[in-house]
């Protein structure tokens, strides 16, 4: 699990807990690295992606829970949620 604070175009803040799947499969017990992708829908729709560690435990699959770097990827990209009448 990882939370990120992801800044939209106005003062509000939307809030993003995402959940880690590793990509790749474990081949020995080493560190493997994970991309967590995380959708919030507040009064935008923030998209954020960060890396995470996976810990491979056994000889051919991960951890179900991964390890997220402290620092996210600030690249979210804001679209405003709003829907026009014609």
């Amino acid at each position: 699990m990882c939370v990120a604070m992801c800044a939209s175009a106005s003062v509000s803040l939307c809030v993003c807990v995402c959940d880690c799947v590793c990509v790749s499969v474990c081949v020995s017990a080493r560190m493997r690295l994970c991309v967590c992708l995380c959708v919030c829908l507040y009064v935008y729709v923030c998209l954020c992606m960060c890396f995470c560690l996976c810990i491979c435990v056994c000889l051919y699959v991960c951890v179900s829970v991964c390890l997220c770097v402290y620092v996210c990827l600030w690249m979210c990209v804001s679209v405003y949620a709003s829907v026009t009448v014609y």
